[in-house]
């Protein structure tokens, strides 16, 4: 089947495109990451058979990062310049523009935020316009990837839908009905709208320009967060005053006792939250338990591959594999204090586990309750500067408070144990 393949997207210029990337990039390096998946969006389409490609640009492209490689990965291209007033008007007359080029030939149109889109993908969307009048591919912010329209006509309706709001997805497809369409759904993908969903989806796409450009930020991101080696003294200082000394050595080490207690624990499906350099999923992965280490740190996750466990890099609160399903998820070495909201992080743990799942969790001191705020790692040598990290949110849990935030985030408390003079809870979902 014939058809017009639709990209509609902005010129990637610093400080107008991905500004929501920002921080921990800068507008430079969003402006680079955009360029990337644009570049990547477009290959897809270029080696979809059997259709036109068309882009409505907004922008001026000449401007965009890498402007001379995205020229030339337009050539033989349809361009429109995007019109109209507000996002749903420039939509709508993006599809008229198109279906003007080829009439009577359908529209499947995408945006420049999935470069994991595949020319498969994109083929198999297209197709299904042969018995559905049109078809939608919700995101997972709410909002949707692609809409495709047999008649071009019928985009119209987009006028009238609120965009990038939660319910945008809700609201087209309800707008398309309204018309007496038939609307067929595609895979539901996630939009990078954000650094977490951009480190999510540069996961999934090793090799890719897209995961190259947000690999070049990350790793600028740990060289200015992470220890600069096993034998620099690192500390984690927060805005209340209290410096904690972060064991770095040990965590490059193999499990000591107290981190092997913790793994007999695990028998069965576990994550490990913030692996690190991955002394626990290693370990999980020798003694055969199915595992999966997650961290933001590209660093991290290549050096727990190193080890033999397996990991990507990835935000805790992002999609992960196997929402629902594992029976343990790990919190060790402080990672509670990941987002700076415990509540929030227990509660994302909870919808990762199966039910009678178990989260395993370090804590502070019996007398310590609840902080939250900011923190950020200093670190240093003898023969060299100390140097510290930007600020992030953080926190700490204490054993007095557990009860109360595990309470909130519908988890029951196991057990409160202690070992080598730290201390551990495990909570149970329901």
């Amino acid at each position: 089947m014939t058809g017009i393949l639709l990209v509609v997207a902005k010129a990637p210029v610093a400080g107008l495109a991905k500004t929501r990337l920002c921080p921990p990039a800068t507008p430079d390096q969003a402006a680079a990451v955009a360029a990337a998946a644009l570049l990547d969006t477009l290959a897809a389409v270029r080696a979809t058979p059997a259709t036109v490609p068309v882009l409505a640009y907004a922008g001026r492209l000449a401007d965009a990062e890498r402007a001379a490689e995205i020229n030339a990965a337009l050539a033989g291209w349809a361009m429109l310049g995007q019109h109209g007033d507000g996002f749903g008007e420039r939509l709508t007359q993006a599809h008229l523009d198109a279906a003007k080029l080829l009439p009577g030939q359908p529209v499947l149109q995408i945006g420049m935020d999935t470069p994991q889109v595949t020319p498969h993908l994109l083929g198999a969307s297209l197709r299904r316009l042969a018995v559905a009048d049109a078809v939608l591919g919700p995101a997972d912010d709410g909002g949707w990837w692609a809409l495709g329209l047999r008649d071009p006509r019928h985009a119209a309706v987009l006028r009238d839908v609120p965009m990038s709001t939660p319910d945008t997805g809700r609201l087209t497809r309800l707008a398309l009905a309204a018309q007496g369409l038939r609307v067929a759904d595609l895979p539901t993908l996630s939009d990078v709208d954000t650094w977490d969903t951009a480190t999510a989806v540069a996961g999934e796409l090793p090799g890719s320009r897209f995961a190259a450009a947000v690999d070049e930020v990350d790793a600028g991101f740990d060289g200015a967060h992470a220890a600069p080696d096993v034998a620099s003294p690192c500390w984690l200082d927060g805005t209340d005053g209290q410096r904690t000394h972060l064991p770095v050595r040990r965590w490059h080490d193999n499990p000591e006792p107290a981190a092997r207690d913790i793994v007999d624990r695990c028998g069965g499906p576990t994550i490990d939250v913030g692996c690190g350099p991955g002394r626990l999923t290693a370990d999980l992965a020798a003694r055969g338990v199915i595992c999966l280490g997650i961290d933001t740190a590209a660093a991290a996750v290549a050096l727990t591959r190193g080890r033999g466990g397996p990991a990507l890099r990835r935000d805790v609160f992002a999609p992960l594999p196997g929402q629902g399903r594992w029976s343990h998820v790990l919190l060790m070495d402080g990672n509670i204090g990941i987002g700076g909201d415990p509540h929030a992080l227990l509660c994302r743990c909870a919808t990762l586990l199966r039910p009678g799942g178990t989260v395993l969790v370090e804590l502070e001191a019996p007398d310590a309750g609840l902080w939250r705020g900011h923190a950020h790692l200093a670190y240093g040598h003898d023969d060299r500067p100390p140097r510290n990290s930007p600020a992030f949110p953080w926190a700490r849990l204490g054993v007095a408070a557990i009860h109360r935030i595990a309470a909130t985030a519908g988890l029951t408390v196991r057990a409160v144990f202690a070992r080598e003079q730290r201390w551990f809870a495990e909570l149970q979902r329901p």
